[in-house]
């Protein structure tokens, strides 16, 4: 019986709708009504019905005004098994008393007539877990074919009056065959002529939920709210299908519906209740044994009548053939009810009036391990445990007095001298004088299910963990030892006050919500509440929850120190996150537990994000190969120190200064991992910085040498290819292409050797105070006339620009060799641009800086919209003869020479380049203040008067090269190949020498 399913109000309750709210709210089909703790009636979805049908109004009725003042109960003493019950409510023969027939509800009471419980056709069929019989039963055999039914559009509260006036619990709605939407009104057989096809069924259930909607029967047709999505079986179907449809679809009956849709009839739990009563089972048996009997009877007159009567020999032999085939089919029929036994879980004995074993099915062999044949016609007495034998008995003499039924459990003792837990319930067959012929157990081994609850309960009770039951109604049902001992209340405390009220008042709102997911069926973990103590303190617990059959299931555990272990990290996180640098703890599995104030300032992640993270994954980068190496070092030293390349958020490149501690617990064993890590990135910019000024120092050195030889190749050559035109006036037009092309070439060679010398000697020229805007707007009109027009040319210049002090020509090659490049970085196109403005330099600056000073300088952007400079390209770009120019393109001297001059005058370059994003050059040069600028002097080379020059060079070949041209320009040369001859031409000739030319670079000279 069912006792969490019973809503129970009193009678003083002023509104019935109240009790509508009741069924519907829990899904229950009843209310009991209760005065001075006494069931003096009960209200049902039939009742409520009625009340519908007749147009009361249900909010001015009470409970007093409406009920019947005619409860049938029964008592718990009566009740021996589930199919006295069904024989009492179900049965639709003749029954004692006749107050019990068609009953739906039926509450179980005690000797006091306290309430107990109820019965329901729902909560039998799931007592009587249906057996294998039930296959062999067909829905036609057990269907009713009087089926209540309506068309669509008939009023709700029209279907409501029509199921009262034929006491039915449902209506079907049908519609004509021919799909016009119509269909009769009323009840009748399915086997008519005209079929109807069913479109959706209306149950009182159904209509609970509408008036509890508050929607207008009146005006509402049944097509509109009728359920619409039918569960049809077929007639032919067996009963085993339409209770696993049943439980299935939670429906408490299904209509069934012929091959072309059409309706059929209906089948109730009740029908299945009915076909599932063993006393029917065995009253089958009996009428077959009678049934052989009269034929054995009419078996043996036929056998005298024989030598009687010889003529009808041909009538006997026929008869005879008979009476073997209905033989055949009773042994049939026989042997498929010994099979339907056999098949079935539950143990079934039969036993006659003195109590000898006739009848033994396969369940009651598996469990006792002895076999029908050795038990047949021996005392059930010999099979029960001695201890239990005289109570067993005094139970057998009362069903053979009619005591029926009867429910008792005993102990069996198998073959093999274990002991099984029987439950039973006991039936008789009465014979046709009205005395008992057999009677009939049906038993359950319950030792496992025993043992498990008692399992259960000592596991309920020495639990460490907080269990405990409760409904949805807010109060405890059953809680375990831990849970009174952890909280200091007793159960009678806790039971008697809502769960609510031991809840922290800012608790109470979460889990308000958290009971709301239960009730949808949503299982709560890991939810954190306070609860009072008995002493008024608090106590954190962790709960973890399920809901079953409106009871939640709960297990909750005491996290109060952890919580306050927690508020103490936290304190001291607090202290950490003052910290500069980045602190971090992780786990053996690189999970981020820990991350401070100073972490999100150097990566750019908040705690949440980095919380849980992989941190390898998280601050990937350089280092990724020394992991191995680091925790290696970690594990065998608890420490390591060392740099490492990592990435932020904002995927920049830093590096950090690290610092790994590993932590471990108190049995020695790792636990975690304590990392500190200093932010050095600019330090290493800086000393990068150093290490390339001294790198560009050392390649300047080792390329002077090699640039004053090449200086001493090109002199002569280029030489040569101006005397050539001089001295072939005449020569044909491409003689002189050639005489072009090798002037040009010794031109590329010298300007070539003379930008690695002025590399290689840092570029000392001639300084003279200048405007640099000058240069500037000449390089803008060289640039407008010679560059692609694809590409826009733009300058700013202020009017107040400073002067620097600087060599007019170097510092207009470096522009023009920026602007170059920027040209050839925009192949399609771009723009161009070209500014220049005052700037101060601090103290701050210069530390970030090596090659600044403090003071005043002048700087000039050269930017492009080109295609950008990638990384590992623009640490190289100022390196002598590096290009990604093509072949013939480019020397790799540019870049190179243009750091060499402007170094030399004192200032710096820095490069800001993303790839595809362009490039920009920021020359800085020292300004000076001088306000007359004094202007360069133009030189032209005079043409000679037959004066003497002493020409002295160590090189043969610039000698010649060097004396052809001055004599072409009208002059007398001496030349000496070394300083002693020099000095020894000069004493002879002083007098007419006019002046001397030699390399003062030379030792041999000097």
């Amino acid at each position: 019986m069912s006792q969490g399913w019973v809503r129970s109000c009193h009678l003083d309750q002023n509104h019935s709708s109240s009790d509508k709210n009741q069924v519907a709210s829990v899904h229950s089909s009843c209310v009991l009504v209760t005065q001075d703790s006494q069931l003096i009636d009960i209200f049902t979805e039939r009742d409520l019905m009625q009340l519908l049908a007749a147009g009361r109004i249900l909010h001015e009725k009470t409970i007093a005004e409406v009920m019947s003042q005619e409860v049938v109960t029964l008592k718990a003493s009566e009740v021996e098994d589930v199919f006295t019950v069904l024989s009492l409510t179900c049965d639709t023969r003749s029954v004692t008393p006749p107050a019990y027939r068609n009953i739906r509800h039926l509450p179980i009471v005690d000797e006091q007539n306290q309430l107990l419980g109820i019965i329901t056709p729902q909560g039998m069929r799931r007592a009587l877990h249906p057996t294998e019989w039930l296959r062999f039963r067909r829905v036609a055999e057990v269907m009713n074919t009087q089926v209540l039914h309506a068309p669509p559009t008939i009023s709700v509260l029209d279907a409501i009056k029509l199921m009262v006036e034929h006491h039915a619990s449902c209506v079907v709605i049908v519609r004509g065959a021919m799909g016009n939407g119509h269909g009769a009104l009323g009840i009748g057989d399915m086997n008519s002529p005209s079929p109807l096809i069913p479109i959706g069924i209306l149950t009182e259930r159904d209509i609970l939920q509408f008036q509890k909607l508050e929607l207008n029967l009146q005006r509402t047709q049944v097509q509109t709210v009728m359920s619409s999505l039918l569960c049809l079986v077929n007639a032919e179907e067996s009963l085993w299908a339409v209770h696993q449809k049943m439980h299935q679809y939670r429906v408490r009956r299904l209509v069934i519906a012929g091959q072309a849709g059409e309706l059929r009839g209906i089948i109730t739990e009740t029908s299945l209740l009915q076909a599932l009563d063993p006393t029917e089972m065995y009253g089958v048996l009996d009428l077959l044994q009678q049934k052989v009997e009269r034929l054995e009877l009419q078996r043996s007159e036929l056998s005298q009548s024989y030598t009687e009567q010889s003529q009808l020999y041909q009538q006997v032999q026929t008869a005879l053939e008979e009476r073997k085939q209905i033989e055949k089919v009773l042994r049939e029929e026989r042997n498929l009810t010994s099979a339907i036994l056999d098949v079935a879980g539950a143990l079934i004995v039969v036993l006659d009036k003195q109590g000898k074993i006739v009848s033994f099915n396969q369940a009651c062999e598996r469990t006792t391990g002895y076999s029908f044949e050795e038990v047949e016609n021996k005392q059930v007495s010999d099979l029960i445990a001695p201890e239990e034998i005289e109570t067993t008995t005094k139970v057998f003499e009362q069903l053979k007095k009619g005591n029926f039924p009867n429910q008792y459990q005993n102990n069996w003792v198998a073959k093999n001298g274990n002991l099984h837990l029987i439950s039973w319930s006991n039936t008789c067959l009465i014979d046709d004088d009205g005395s008992i012929k057999y009677i009939i157990a049906t038993g359950i081994d319950i030792t496992e299910k025993t043992q498990i609850e008692e399992d259960l309960n000592r596991f309920f009770s020495l639990s460490l963990d907080m269990l405990c039951i409760a409904g949805l109604d807010g109060y405890f049902k059953q809680v375990n030892p831990a849970f009174e001992e952890t909280l200091g209340y007793q159960k009678v405390e806790l039971f008697a006050q809502p769960f609510l009220s031991f809840i922290h008042p800012d608790d109470v709102a979460p889990t308000l919500a958290e009971m709301d997911k239960l009730s949808q069926g949503v299982k709560t973990i890991a939810f954190e509440n306070r609860y009072r103590c008995k002493n008024g303190s608090y106590k954190w617990l962790q709960w973890n929850a399920t809901p079953y059959e409106q009871l939640l299931y709960a297990v909750a555990r005491d996290i109060t120190e952890r919580k306050q272990t927690q508020e103490k990290i936290n304190e001291q996180a607090a202290l950490l996150d003052v910290a500069t640098d980045a602190i971090l703890v992780r786990n053996l599995e690189n999970q981020i537990l820990f991350w401070n104030q100073g972490a999100e300032r150097l990566y750019g992640f908040t705690s949440a994000e980095a919380l849980g993270k992989n941190a390898d994954e998280l601050l990937l980068g350089d280092s990724l190969p020394q992991l191995e190496e680091i925790y290696q070092v970690l594990f065998d030293k608890d420490y390591w120190k060392g740099e490492l390349h990592q990435v932020t958020k904002d995927d920049n490149d830093i590096v950090v200064f690290s610092t790994w501690n590993l932590v471990r617990d108190e049995q020695g064993n790792p636990k975690s991992i304590l990392i500190v890590n200093t932010d050095i990135t600019e330090k290493k910019q800086l000393e990068a910085q150093f290490l390339r000024a001294q790198r560009l120092e050392s390649i300047g050195t080792l390329s002077g040498g090699i640039a004053h030889d090449l200086n001493n190749i090109f002199t002569p050559i280029l030489a040569i290819s101006q005397l050539l035109p001089l001295t072939i006036p005449k020569a044909d037009e491409q003689t002189r292409r050639l005489f072009d092309v090798l002037e040009n070439s010794a031109k590329r060679g010298a300007t070539l050797v003379k930008q690695v010398l002025s590399f290689a000697r840092g570029v000392q020229g001639d300084r003279t105070p200048l405007q640099i805007k000058h240069i500037i707007s000449e390089i803008k009109d060289f640039a407008r006339n010679t560059f692609p027009k694809s590409i826009e040319i733009q300058v700013g210049l202020p009017d107040d620009l400073r002067l620097i002090s600087a060599d007019a020509t170097q510092i207009h090659q470096v522009l023009m060799n920026l602007c170059v490049n920027a040209r050839d970085a925009m192949p399609k196109g771009g723009t161009l641009s070209i500014e220049a403005e005052n700037i101060d330099i601090d103290e701050n600056y210069v530390k970030m800086n090596l090659d600044a000073t403090v003071g005043n300088y002048v700087v000039v952007t050269v930017a492009d919209t080109g295609t950008g400079i990638p990384p590992e390209t623009k640490m190289r770009i100022f390196e002598p003869f590096f290009t990604t120019k093509e072949q013939g393109k480019g020397t790799g001297l540019g870049l190179s020479t243009t750091i060499g001059i402007i170094k030399s005058h004192g200032g710096f370059i820095n490069v800001y380049s993303e790839v595809g994003e362009g490039t920009k050059f920021q020359v800085y040069l020292p300004a000076v203040h001088i306000e007359k600028i004094v202007q360069d002097e133009k030189i032209e080379i005079p043409e000679g008067k037959g004066e003497l020059i002493l020409l002295a060079d160590d090189e043969m070949s610039i000698r010649d090269i060097t004396k052809a041209s001055l004599e072409k320009h009208n002059y007398q040369v001496l030349t000496a190949s070394n300083g002693i001859e020099a000095i020894a031409l000069y004493a002879q000739n002083q007098n007419e020498i006019s002046a001397v030319l030699m390399d003062i670079k030379k030792k041999e000279i000097e």
